[in-house]
């Protein structure tokens, strides 16, 4: 499995807590919405024998404490800091769900600083986003509202709910129970929702087409929150853009089908060694998703 290890750092007033599973490539995790650093660990550790996963807990979830204030510049600052602290050079950042906001907000801040990219579940613009950004804003319009919201995403029912209906293809209490329930729980109220606020402003499709970083996208075949046409078009953005579905999985991939991810996370990072000048990838190494294609295809 590899070296494992945790520590906290304290970083301009907040503690971040990490682990760090494995040695190789480095690899910073960022998980999603209502979860924290340890959703990852089953595809850290299919990846620990080439990768040094890095899973850090966001403020205010997990084990980390809550920062002074949630804006983007903030939360990537912090980020970036504690990959510095780290020593690590040109890391590969990598989202789930949310995290891809935040993903991609460090690349749009510090293209330099990264190798590539992986977001895996990546919410798009559409009516999801949409009726998100809306419900965010009337937390805000109405505290109780907002308080009876996050109340119920830290409930284990509301995970149990989102698991067997939306989230996984194959509902597992087990694994609900260890890496998403857990993780509600320990999500500090202050944080949830100003943290929505803040990641759901990123507009992935415009970081995308202006940066030149590697960038994988993953999606399970019955992913209902990130669909195939939506990432269809950011593969036609330009040059460097892959995407790779997950057969059998939905929005949970990485601990629903850990040995499948890694696969193409494999396949993909090796046409992008670090440190990577922009030019170094060329058209035809992008793949490119097409219609009718088939899932674990190769898109060309």
């Amino acid at each position: 499995m590899g070296m494992q290890t945790a520590a906290d750092y304290e970083i301009d007033g907040t503690r971040l807590h990490m682990q760090i599973l494995g040695a190789g490539r480095p690899l910073l995790l960022i998980h999603g919405w209502t979860n924290n650093g340890e959703i990852w660990r089953p595809l850290a550790t299919e990846l620990a024998g080439r990768y040094q996963a890095i899973m850090v807990d966001l403020p205010g979830f997990g084990q980390s404490g809550l920062a002074p204030d949630y804006g983007l510049a903030r939360i990537s600052g912090l980020l970036l800091e504690l990959v510095r602290r780290l020593g690590v050079d040109r890391p590969v950042v990598a989202g789930l769900s949310m995290g891809c906001f935040l993903a991609a907000d460090l690349l749009q801040r510090y293209p330099e600083q990264f190798s590539g990219a992986i977001l895996v579940g990546p919410i798009l613009a559409g009516n999801k986003k949409r009726w998100i950004r809306r419900g965010l804003r009337w937390s805000r319009r109405f505290p109780p509202l907002g308080r009876l919201f996050t109340r119920g995403v830290r409930s284990p029912w509301s995970g149990y709910i989102m698991e067997r209906f939306i989230n996984s293809r194959h509902y597992d209490p087990s694994m609900t129970a260890s890496f998403r329930n857990l993780g509600r729980r320990q999500i500090r109220p202050e944080a949830y929702l100003p943290m929505g606020r803040s990641a759901f402003q990123v507009e992935i499709e415009a970081v995308l087409a202006a940066t030149q970083t590697p960038v994988l996208l993953v999606y399970g075949e019955y992913d209902k929150h990130a669909r195939p046409e939506q990432l269809a078009t950011l593969c036609r953005l330009r040059p460097g853009i892959a995407a790779r579905c997950i057969p059998g999985a939905a929005h949970n991939s990485p601990y629903e089908a850990p040995a499948a991810c890694a696969a193409v996370i494999d396949q993909f990072l090796a046409s992008v060694p670090g440190p990577l000048r922009n030019d170094e990838m060329a058209a035809d190494d992008a793949i490119q998703l097409a219609a009718g294609l088939q899932p674990g295809q190769r898109l060309v």
